[in-house]
């Protein structure tokens, strides 16, 4: 049993920006969106198991052909620690098409 001195406290600055692609040639946005772009950033993230602050940087990005997400660690001082990507092939017309997506979705990573 961990006593209330052994919690966890994650501390950090987190940011976080969104882009929304669209054609020029119309005016209705939902048919119009092209790519969704999400990006997120977490500046010297601490607390318990991390002996050191490290910096966290994720992004997902839909477009018309996969769904493509990234996840990176780094120290402080920008030495890479952990790297991640994966991608499906997930449109966005298939996004509207059918909002969740099939569990039988081929997954590739590295």
């Amino acid at each position: 049993m961990m006593s209330r001195s052994n919690r966890a406290c994650w501390r950090g600055l987190a940011s976080y920006a969104s882009y929304a692609g669209a054609r020029a040639s119309t005016f209705r946005f939902a048919e119009a969106l092209t790519s969704i772009q999400i990006t997120g950033d977490v500046a010297e993230l601490r607390g318990p198991p991390l002996t050191r602050p490290v910096d966290l940087h994720a992004e997902i990005l839909i477009d018309g052909t996969t769904a493509r997400t990234t996840l990176a660690i780094r120290t402080t001082k920008a030495i890479p620690l952990f790297d991640a990507e994966a991608r499906i092939p997930f449109s966005l017309d298939r996004l509207r098409a059918h909002p969740r997506p099939s569990p039988r979705c081929h997954w590739s990573g590295r």
